[in-house]
């Protein structure tokens, strides 16, 4: 894709957004211009991905904003929207260490984000304390709200996405390719937990 295309598309892209934002309730407008700036300063402008700790911030937030939107588009805000909102965060830090621990090398030529300012070890230490504090949440919201069940399989399933990290800590070679076996298993244990949702649905248990 040339550079002269790939700014038509972008253009393109922004008209549909400005659309939609115009398209949905005014009290979700500040939420839709926060995302829409996120999103532009992250590459542009201030270029937060190249900034330690404010990379995090932004892959927290960033997920958890477009959560919001779609949640208090039908809800009011609650309890069960903010373990939803936590959890969208928490996957967000978990996915950004994840992915700069496996481009370490490559980002130290052009880069200054966390995992080079905390170290490797430390990154994934805190990728395994995320992962471990998101099942935890996951089982509190299970535990307060009803009709919550079918998140049960992330418990049993959820554990074993801690192996890769663990592997890719004691072995350097495995730690280009842990990304790829996180989100082989991640999708197989969303698959898993939808089967769940729809054959509860289907018996009439939810």
């Amino acid at each position: 894709m040339s550079l002269g295309f790939a700014v038509l598309v972008s253009a393109v892209l922004l008209l549909i957004t400005l659309v939609s934002m115009a398209l949905l309730p005014k009290k979700l407008l500040w939420i839709e211009i926060l995302v829409l700036v996120m999103f532009i300063t992250y590459s542009f402008l201030i270029e937060s991905k190249n900034i330690a700790g404010l990379d995090l911030v932004y892959h927290a937030i960033l997920p958890m904003l477009c959560g919001m939107l779609g949640y208090l588009l039908y809800h009011p805000l609650d309890r069960t929207g903010i373990i939803f909102f936590s959890l969208l965060a928490l996957f967000g830090l978990i996915s950004e260490l994840l992915n700069e621990i496996r481009d370490i090398e490559k980002d130290q030529i052009k880069r200054r984000n966390s995992v080079m300012i905390i170290g490797e070890p430390v990154a994934f230490k805190w990728t395994i304390a995320l992962m471990v504090l998101a099942l935890v949440l996951c089982a509190f919201l299970v535990s307060v709200q009803m009709g919550y069940y079918w998140l049960l399989p992330l418990f049993p399933f959820g554990l074993l996405l801690v192996k890769p990290v663990i592997r890719a800590m004691r072995d350097a070679s495995y730690k280009r390719e842990f990304v790829e076996a996180m989100n082989t298993q991640t999708t197989k244990v969303a698959g898993i937990s939808l089967l769940v949702f729809c054959a509860l649905r289907f018996i009439g248990f939810m």
